[in-house]
Protein backbone atom coordinates (compact mmCIF):
# COMPACT_ATOMS: atom_id res chain seq x y z
CA UNK A 1 0.00 0.00 0.00
CA UNK A 2 1.75 3.55 -0.89
CA UNK A 3 -1.14 5.42 -0.51
CA UNK A 4 -4.76 6.17 1.61
CA UNK A 5 -7.96 8.18 0.58
CA UNK A 6 -9.20 9.71 3.72
CA UNK A 7 -12.53 11.03 4.50
CA UNK A 8 -12.51 14.84 4.73
CA UNK A 9 -11.55 15.64 8.31
CA UNK A 10 -10.96 12.01 9.63
CA UNK A 11 -7.34 12.27 11.80
CA UNK A 12 -4.74 10.21 10.10
CA UNK A 13 -2.84 10.38 13.49
CA UNK A 14 -5.64 7.43 14.36
CA UNK A 15 -4.43 5.83 10.91
CA UNK A 16 -0.63 5.58 12.58
CA UNK A 17 -1.89 4.23 15.94
CA UNK A 18 -3.04 1.26 14.40
CA UNK A 19 -0.71 0.38 12.43
CA UNK A 20 1.88 0.25 15.74
CA UNK A 21 0.68 -3.63 15.15
CA UNK A 22 3.72 -3.69 12.34
CA UNK A 23 6.08 -1.90 13.99
CA UNK A 24 8.09 -5.24 14.21
CA UNK A 25 8.88 -4.16 10.37
CA UNK A 26 11.48 -1.47 11.87
CA UNK A 27 13.71 -4.64 12.52
CA UNK A 28 15.37 -5.12 9.20
CA UNK A 29 18.00 -2.77 8.71
CA UNK A 30 17.38 -1.84 5.62
CA UNK A 31 13.97 -0.59 6.01
CA UNK A 32 15.34 1.44 9.42
CA UNK A 33 17.46 3.24 7.09
CA UNK A 34 14.77 4.15 4.52
CA UNK A 35 12.44 5.25 7.26
CA UNK A 36 15.19 7.33 9.04
CA UNK A 37 16.71 8.81 5.85
CA UNK A 38 12.72 9.46 5.08
CA UNK A 39 11.79 11.31 8.28
CA UNK A 40 15.35 13.30 8.58
CA UNK A 41 14.45 14.73 4.97
CA UNK A 42 10.64 15.55 6.50
CA UNK A 43 11.81 17.15 9.74
CA UNK A 44 14.80 19.27 8.12
CA UNK A 45 12.66 20.70 5.12
CA UNK A 46 9.92 20.93 8.07
CA UNK A 47 7.38 19.18 6.32
CA UNK A 48 4.25 18.68 7.93
CA UNK A 49 4.28 14.64 8.60
CA UNK A 50 2.81 12.07 11.02
CA UNK A 51 5.83 10.04 12.39
CA UNK A 52 5.65 7.00 14.42
CA UNK A 53 8.81 4.96 15.09
CA UNK A 54 9.08 3.31 11.45
CA UNK A 55 6.29 5.08 9.36
CA UNK A 56 6.02 8.52 8.39
CA UNK A 57 2.34 9.61 6.81
CA UNK A 58 2.56 12.59 4.45
CA UNK A 59 -0.20 14.06 2.98
CA UNK A 60 0.72 14.29 -1.13
CA UNK A 61 -1.28 13.81 -4.10
CA UNK A 62 1.43 10.98 -5.71
CA UNK A 63 0.56 7.44 -5.74
CA UNK A 64 3.83 5.60 -5.39
CA UNK A 65 5.63 6.27 -1.91
CA UNK A 66 9.19 5.65 -0.98
CA UNK A 67 9.72 2.45 1.69
CA UNK A 68 8.55 3.54 5.17
CA UNK A 69 6.51 6.43 3.49
CA UNK A 70 2.69 6.58 3.26
CA UNK A 71 0.79 9.01 1.61
CA UNK A 72 -2.49 9.71 2.21
CA UNK A 73 -5.32 12.32 0.26
CA UNK A 74 -8.53 13.68 1.73
CA UNK A 75 -12.07 13.14 -0.59
CA UNK A 76 -15.19 14.52 0.22
CA UNK A 77 -17.31 12.32 -2.13
CA UNK A 78 -17.39 8.65 -3.64
CA UNK A 79 -17.83 10.60 -6.66
CA UNK A 80 -14.64 12.87 -6.53
CA UNK A 81 -12.50 9.48 -5.51
CA UNK A 82 -13.76 7.29 -8.31
CA UNK A 83 -12.92 10.10 -10.23
CA UNK A 84 -9.48 10.51 -9.28
CA UNK A 85 -8.97 6.58 -9.90
CA UNK A 86 -10.07 7.08 -13.16
CA UNK A 87 -8.33 9.68 -14.05
CA UNK A 88 -4.89 7.64 -12.49
CA UNK A 89 -6.01 4.33 -14.03
CA UNK A 90 -2.44 3.79 -15.59
CA UNK A 91 -0.56 4.37 -12.18
CA UNK A 92 -2.73 2.32 -9.92
CA UNK A 93 -2.39 -1.25 -9.45
CA UNK A 94 -5.58 -2.03 -7.34
CA UNK A 95 -7.78 -0.32 -4.90
CA UNK A 96 -8.56 -2.12 -1.98
CA UNK A 97 -11.94 -1.46 0.00
CA UNK A 98 -15.35 -2.81 0.19
CA UNK A 99 -16.67 -1.87 -2.91
CA UNK A 100 -17.76 -4.01 -5.73
CA UNK A 101 -14.53 -3.53 -7.85
CA UNK A 102 -12.10 -3.65 -4.81
CA UNK A 103 -10.08 -6.05 -3.49
CA UNK A 104 -11.20 -6.83 -0.26
CA UNK A 105 -9.08 -5.69 2.87
CA UNK A 106 -6.83 -8.15 3.71
CA UNK A 107 -6.17 -9.70 0.13
CA UNK A 108 -4.45 -7.29 -1.85
CA UNK A 109 -1.38 -9.79 -1.87
CA UNK A 110 -3.27 -12.75 -2.16
CA UNK A 111 -3.86 -12.86 -5.77
CA UNK A 112 -6.23 -15.25 -7.41
CA UNK A 113 -5.72 -17.47 -10.65
CA UNK A 114 -7.23 -15.17 -12.71
CA UNK A 115 -5.52 -11.97 -11.55
CA UNK A 116 -2.57 -10.73 -13.79
CA UNK A 117 -0.15 -7.86 -12.73
CA UNK A 118 -1.45 -5.53 -15.26
CA UNK A 119 -3.95 -6.75 -16.52
CA UNK A 120 -2.03 -9.13 -18.73
CA UNK A 121 -2.91 -13.03 -18.94
CA UNK A 122 0.87 -14.27 -17.87
CA UNK A 123 0.07 -17.45 -19.59
CA UNK A 124 -1.58 -16.33 -22.87
CA UNK A 125 1.59 -13.72 -23.14
CA UNK A 126 3.97 -16.37 -22.68
CA UNK A 127 2.07 -18.71 -25.50
CA UNK A 128 2.42 -16.40 -27.59
CA UNK A 129 5.86 -16.15 -28.01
Amino acid sequence: VSKLYLTQGYDPAKIMAAFEYFSDVADHTRYRHNFEYHRSVFLLNQIKHYSSDFLCMLEKAEIASSIATLHYSFYESEAELKQEWQDQQELIQCVVGKGKDEIPFGNAQRPALTDYADGIDTLEFLAGI
